[in-house]
């Protein structure tokens, strides 16, 4: 039977520290806002200063069971946080602030989509990983079943916006 201790040391048996210590070193150059991450190894971390120069602050927490989270970050990109997510990787209490503390560090960070500061190694994993997405069996196949249907469903959703007076 595995225990607490056992559970952690297995999530962590395959983790590539290389991972952790991107993600943590751009955790850590988001200087705004509090952020508490609990490792899978059960080391506790905080990230941010407090108030941004507006006056803003928020204060997150979260818990990283799967030491994967980390490659599927890198690899993955916000793709990969929010899919580690589903799959139950990570946890936390209240996920708006989660997001909202990442909002408030979107110029701070070369990892957030958006930012255009992304690292070169970074940016070659993305290019990668769209290659090997493209020669999936299933992406030109499901695209060209689902492009209809999503545009069907986007012009009906935006038709809202353009008939109104």
């Amino acid at each position: 039977m595995k225990t607490g201790t056992d559970t952690a040391t297995s999530a962590q048996a395959g983790a590539n520290p290389l991972f952790r210590r991107i993600i943590c070193g751009a955790l850590a150059r988001m200087p705004y806002g509090t952020l508490t991450v609990r490792m899978p190894d059960g080391e506790v971390l905080s990230y941010g200063r407090g108030v941004n120069p507006s006056g803003h602050t928020v204060k997150a927490a979260v818990v990283i069971h799967d030491a994967d989270f980390f490659r599927r970050c890198v690899v993955f990109g916000h793709i990969g946080f929010a899919e580690a997510y589903m799959d139950g990787h990570w946890e936390t209490d209240d996920i708006a602030s989660v997001i909202a503390w990442f909002l408030l560090n979107l110029n701070d960070c070369g990892l957030l989509e958006g930012t255009g500061k992304k690292p070169v190694f970074v940016n070659f994993m993305g290019f990668i990983n769209q290659c090997l997405h493209i020669f999936k069996h299933n992406s030109q196949s499901n695209s060209k079943k689902i492009f209809p249907i999503t545009t069907i469903l986007a012009m009906s959703y935006l038709s809202c916006f353009w008939m109104r007076p």
